[in-house]
């Protein structure tokens, strides 16, 4: 759990892995004086440390399971494990083997999928111990790993074995390391993967011969949370060669951190975040966008998942007050009067409200990628709304397809795709104040809003890290209704019947005053056929890329925080009515149905 070093320097705003360590010590601190008494319930982990080879497992943090749209009738078993410290390649310290693992009871000879979770940068011991020590005391471990058994329990009543693992022994040290340790973390669940291949081929591990054959390691998903979620995106990096041969085949990274500009390519990946974190923020925008053409060819599907009125902590029980381990909600309003974010605000999730968002769609991913479950894709590819199993909260997915569903039309990334498209059509513009690249490579200003001040955080996509730049994107402003962008198709592309959806990410720019404040702005997508005829909708019913940014808080100076996120607008093409779609000549984007605007646009495609 860390927020970018850079970041801090600009921001009060969110903690770095050392201060989020201390910042729990004095709570626990205060909870051992009486100054503050801990919030007990909902069947949280006990505090005590894992021993012994196998135990019954500590009770869950839910001990009902989900139905997500299907019976539930698989028994589920837990148990944990414990075998002691370990030398880790490139640790520079003993580190512990444990973990928690829920399975169908009966998964002797299933070859089940299995995912492994690794949790973040957290306190590493429990109260009464100075929480920078490690090893800690047996009694006093800190349960880290715990916080995700109602992830756990549900994913093991489909089908799926799932593995936690504990690494407050990375953790400890990890900023001592060139990589946040992360390299470290990577090491860690290959040894945990390493393990059970042994158990369940020979059968002589603490779980016996209940777990012979029961996992299929063609099948492996990993998920991890804060700078695990980094750690994650680390393991399966270059196609997931440093696991191999476990085949990882998805990849959920939740609230990662982002110390290093990391991407993945031929695997399914989710990016998921809330956009009330106050602790690593909303730059976990950049691994979808660092994924999406990495690798020519790619099949690996990218999701971009942000969960509004979601904070940091509350996907982790034991990071949570109701954990009684003195656990915090990690946002902070300067204005709570008027942060959507505050406590109590409509929009804000509770633990419990977060934790069903959460479960939901952690669970429907690995089981579409895992598991096969097609009854989740149109969900996570933006094509089917959500069951009230998913909850209410608002969930913008934005979806990169595989490169044999997509059809690249505009990336309009860089300069030469105001004159030239994917297709190798003509690009114009006409009646614009302005079109402009921003965001990008040099020679692209860096900043694509009229301020800079905290651009970490109100244009994450536009983040540099390092030398890498952030995301290009063009920027159409115009002053009076009429103006047109167009992109000429050529050749096979004019045949778009094969097509499901015509898709673009859009960001509404918050700071300048062409856009009203709290409205919406919207455009006219239009196609034109060989014969001349033309089909029209209007943009903004597609998604929720053309509203207005929220108002997260107010930061001294009266300054709002919004953040200028890329959502994406998905339109079915079988609302273009009247028209071939065998012979479309144009896309066009009519600025016609507001007076005046500022946006942003990037990825124009057509998906199957």
């Amino acid at each position: 759990m860390a927020l970018n070093r850079s970041r801090l320097k600009v921001l009060a705003l969110g903690n770095n892995a050392r201060s989020r360590t201390a910042r729990v010590t004095v709570v626990a601190g205060l909870v051992a004086l009486g100054l503050i008494l801990p919030v007990t319930g909902g069947g949280n982990p006990a505090p005590a440390a894992p021993s012994g080879a196998a135990a019954g497992g500590l009770a869950g943090a839910s001990a009902g399971v989900a139905d997500l749209g299907v019976d539930v009738s698989e028994p589920v078993t837990t148990g944990t494990y414990d075998l002691g410290p370990i030398n880790l390649p490139g640790v520079p310290h003993k580190v512990e083997l444990t973990g928690v693992v829920h399975r169908p009871k009966v998964s002797l000879g299933r070859r089940l999928p299995v995912v492994v979770m690794v949790h973040g940068q957290h306190a590493v011991c429990l109260y009464g111990v100075d929480a920078t020590v490690w090893p800690c005391p047996r009694d006093k471990y800190f349960p880290n790993y715990r916080g995700y058994d109602y992830v756990g329990k549900n994913l093991a009543a489909h089908g799926v074995v799932v593995i936690s693992i504990g690494a407050n022994g990375v953790n400890h040290r990890s900023a001592d390391s060139d990589d946040e340790a992360m390299t470290a973390r990577a090491r860690l669940i290959r040894k945990h993967l390493d393990l059970w291949r042994e158990w369940t081929t020979r059968g002589n591990g603490p779980f016996g011969r209940q777990v012979l054959g029961a996992i299929d390691y063609s099948r492996v998903g990993l998920m991890g949370h804060s700078q695990g979620g980094e750690g994650v995106v680390r393991a399966a990096e270059r196609d997931g060669a440093d696991l191999k041969p476990y085949g990882v085949k998805a990849v959920l990274a939740v609230a990662p951190s982002g110390f290093k500009r990391r991407s993945v390519s031929s695997i399914p990946i989710a990016a998921l975040v809330g956009d009330c974190d106050h602790d690593v923020g909303p730059g976990v925008v950049k691994y979808y966008d660092n994924s999406r053409y990495t690798k020519a060819g790619d099949l690996g599907p990218k999701y971009q998942v942000i969960i509004r009125g979601a904070n940091h902590a509350f996907f982790n029980t034991t990071w949570s007050p109701s954990g009684g381990l003195g656990g915090l909600d990690d946002w902070f309003s300067y204005d709570p009067k008027v942060s959507e974010c505050a406590v109590g605000k409509p929009a804000r999730l509770t633990e419990k409200g977060q934790r069903e968002v959460a479960l939901a769609y952690f669970s429907s991913f690995f089981r579409l990628h895992l598991k096969g479950e097609r009854r989740f894709a149109g969900i996570w590819e933006g094509t089917a709304k959500p069951p009230r199993s998913f909850g209410t909260a608002e969930v913008p997915i934005s979806y990169h397809a595989p490169a044999n569903r997509r059809l690249d039309l505009n990336r309009l990334t860089v300069a030469a795709d105001l004159t030239r498209n994917a297709v190798g059509g003509a690009a114009s513009q006409r009646g614009f104040q302005s079109v402009s690249l921003c965001g990008g490579a040099a020679p692209q200003p860096r900043n694509c809003l009229a301020r800079s001040d905290m651009e970490g955080v109100t244009a994450p996509h536009q983040e540099t890290t390092g030398p890498k730049p952030g995301l290009g994107v063009v920027a159409f402003k115009w002053a009076k209704p009429g103006a047109t962008f167009t992109n000429r198709l050529e050749g096979a592309a004019r045949n778009l019947s094969a097509y499901r959806e015509l898709r673009f990410r859009a960001g509404v720019n918050f700071t300048d005053p062409l856009n009203p404040v709290g409205k919406p702005q919207d455009f006219s997508v239009v196609l034109t056929d060989g014969s001349g005829k033309t089909s029209s909708v209007r943009a903004e019913q597609y998604g929720k890329a053309l509203q207005y940014p929220r108002l997260i808080d107010r930061l001294p100076g009266n300054r709002d925080l919004r953040i200028f996120f890329f959502h994406q607008q998905t339109v079915p093409l079988t609302d273009f009515t009247g028209i071939n779609l065998n012979d479309i000549r144009s896309v066009d984007f009519h600025f016609n149905t507001t007076p005046k605007g500022s946006i942003a646009i990037t990825d124009l495609t057509a998906t199957r």
